[in-house]
């Protein structure tokens, strides 16, 4: 909500841990919205989850009563991983 006060509307795409996963067509319909002589700005952040008290892998989500695990497929991709 806070991008798009300061910098307006904006083109989101993206995929598991935030990465960009639209491809060559996805970024060419982000490109095609740009604006005759604007920019474009690409942001890339990590998913990751932190609970109030800095808990990293834990979120509170509205409505839930207690913390839950973020991201979850993240997560099971690291178990994945860990176990192979």
């Amino acid at each position: 909500r806070k991008f798009v006060e300061v910098y307006g509307d904006n083109y989101s795409f993206g995929g598991l841990a935030g990465f960009p996963f639209g491809g060559i067509s996805a970024f060419g319909a982000m490109a095609s919205n740009i604006p005759d002589g604007g920019s474009c700005l690409i942001v890339f952040g990590p998913h990751v989850g932190m609970d109030s008290k800095g808990t990293i892998g834990s979120v509170r989500r509205r409505g839930k009563k207690g913390n839950e695990p973020c991201c979850r497929p993240a997560i099971a991709a690291a178990g994945y991983a860990h176990a192979v």
